[in-house]
């Protein structure tokens, strides 16, 4: 059988000082949440929180304006491919990550979509009236830079603070409503 919760070493816990007026099963699903065995930095937990909740307030922001600017379709495909692209090349170059060769030719293939959607999801008029970059690629490319971003970040604050990742989605996700909530 699979335990539900990781096993709490024995000196973490006296089960003999347990508080009767709390059911056991709380003070799990509580260890649980941060981390497992009770040892969560709250600090770290609070600014890996803060900061993932923060970039992903950036993603949504420019995703929108992305929206609002370009066809739905070139923003989110660039974005979605661009994201990924992003998130191996800083894991390759700042982290030291190896891919695998076939996970280089998926790298490869995601970047030739972006590229293509570029040029082919070009409407007649406008956009070939237009001079320049479409706009719609920049935000998608800035989307996919947040996309990278807060990849990266969360799996530094998993595995630097020890946060479950349960509770950083869960708590994330109360932080950009509330900010949301606010902006209204």
């Amino acid at each position: 059988m699979t335990p539900i919760a990781p096993r709490v070493p024995e000196s973490r816990l006296d089960w003999s000082e347990r508080r009767h007026d709390r059911p056991p099963c709380r003070r799990v699903v509580i260890l649980g949440a941060f981390g497992g065995d009770g040892s969560v930095d709250l600090r770290g937990f609070a600014l890996g929180i803060a900061v993932s909740a923060a970039l992903h307030v950036f993603y949504m922001l420019v995703l929108q304006r992305g929206y609002a600017v370009g066809n739905l379709s070139t923003v989110y495909a660039t974005a979605r491919g661009s994201g990924p692209l992003l998130t191996v090349i800083v894991a390759v170059a700042v982290l030291g990550e190896r891919p695998s060769p076939i996970a280089l030719v998926g790298i490869a293939a995601i970047l030739v979509g972006v590229i293509g959607i570029g040029f082919v999801d070009r409407n007649g008029g406008a956009a070939q009236a237009r001079r320049g970059v479409d706009p719609a690629i920049v935000f998608g490319l800035l989307t996919g830079a947040a996309i990278a971003a807060y990849t990266l970040w969360d799996a530094h604050a998993l595995r630097a603070w020890h946060i479950s990742p349960g509770a950083r989605l869960a708590a994330s996700a109360v932080v950009v409503a509330g900010i949301a909530l606010l902006a209204m």
